[in-house]
């Protein structure tokens, strides 16, 4: 199927690894993204001594009241369907489709006949990291953009779609001119305006956004583009935690 692959591997996540590869039929570069051999049987023991600390909890600590045997279970099915690489081209092609009217956005295709549950073959593409400024400068681009067009596409996925990328990978710290800074602070101030109109309004769930304003609150605004794709990862994990140690309310004590 591949005419040639790179000796080692170029990239390394938790459940797999990258590998440049050339295909047989066309020549053409593109990225394989193939599975570590024992990861199920890893993530299945792991899960093991996790269901068996959710009938301790539910059993033992009576301060927690959500079913952490359930939980575990529902993190886990999560977990196993992303051991399967053709729902990750799926996912994919519909995020592609989502973004198809905007040119600034490249999703790449998936080679469904080079793909399976274990091998996920992507187009090749060539790109310079966002904290490489002199080198995005050089390309004719200003970086502002595009930390602008990350922030439009996370706010988009959040607000209009419900459908978003769950494991961002941020390019690293980046310096602003004063007059990017400043432009910055403005989108900010934009922002945190629209956020008081969502929060006035009765229909609105005011944590679907709580990652966002948080970084908009902080000082240095400069890193917001890379930390508003971060939150929405750290939102899913922070939902887990708050659901196994939330605490009950105190009862609100009655007058005789």
């Amino acid at each position: 199927m591949y005419s040639a692959m790179s000796p080692s591997p170029i990239a390394a996540a938790s459940l797999g690894q990258v590998y440049k590869a050339r295909l047989k039929s066309s020549g053409q570069l593109v990225a394989v993204k193939v599975q570590r051999p024992g990861i199920e049987d890893a993530i299945g023991r792991d899960f093991y001594l996790l269901r068996g600390l959710g009938f301790l909890i539910n059993k033992y600590v009576d301060i927690i009241t959500t079913d952490a045997v359930a939980l575990i279970d529902e993190f886990a099915c999560r977990v196993f369907q992303e051991l399967n690489y053709v729902q990750e081209g799926q996912n994919a092609r519909r995020f592609k489709k989502l973004y198809a009217d905007k040119q600034d956005i490249l999703v790449p295709d998936i080679f469904w006949d080079y793909t399976s549950a274990k091998v996920l073959t992507m187009e090749w593409i060539e790109g310079v990291k966002l904290n490489q400024q002199a080198a995005i400068e050089g390309q004719g681009l200003k970086v502002l953009d595009l930390v602008n067009i990350g922030i439009q596409c996370s706010l988009r996925q959040l607000l209009e779609y419900g459908y978003f990328h769950a494991d961002p990978h941020p390019g690293g710290p980046f310096k602003l001119s004063d007059v990017e800074r400043e432009q910055m602070m403005e989108l900010r101030g934009r922002v945190l305006r629209i956020w008081g109109l969502l929060r006035s309004s009765d229909s609105f769930d005011p944590s679907l956004l709580q990652p966002i304003v948080q970084v908009l609150q902080e000082p240095e605004a400069r890193v917001f583009g890379s930390r508003v794709a971060g939150g929405v990862t750290q939102r899913l994990a922070a939902r887990l935690l708050q659901q196994l140690l939330r605490i009950p309310p105190a009862p609100v004590p009655r007058s005789s």
